[in-house]
């Protein structure tokens, strides 16, 4: 039986190799161990490439559909192929999830094959 109050989660898996300290900005994280640390770093570094990576893919997305509205086709073609290109590299790194930059891609073919 739990206490009132407890989260029923073992005392074991409360731990963590991160604690909380008090910073200007409110709380933060502050790793204890050296993994921790390399780990923080990773992620920091991961983060921002990821970012720059999302960016890319919906800067190429936001071309194609400005030369949809455009109405030029062979525009629209070329701004997919490498929209394509940013959307499946996306994919393959783990900065979007395959499925989702299949259906992206899919439905901006669909709409170019529409054009007259």
């Amino acid at each position: 039986m739990t206490p009132p109050g407890a989260t029923g989660i073992s005392r074991a898996f409360t731990r963590s190799a991160i604690s909380r300290v008090p910073g200007p900005a409110g709380w933060d994280d502050m790793a204890n161990h050296k993994s921790a640390e390399k780990r923080a770093r990773q992620t920091e570094r991961r983060t921002l490439v990821n970012q720059m990576r999302r960016s890319r893919m919906r800067t190429s997305v936001r071309k194609v559909e400005e030369a949809i509205r455009s109405g030029d086709k062979t525009a629209a073609q070329g701004a997919l192929r490498s929209a394509e290109s940013e959307l499946a590299k996306g994919a393959s790194k783990g900065a979007a999830h395959r499925n989702t930059t299949a259906r992206k891609t899919s439905r901006l073919a669909a709409r170019i094959n529409k054009m007259a």
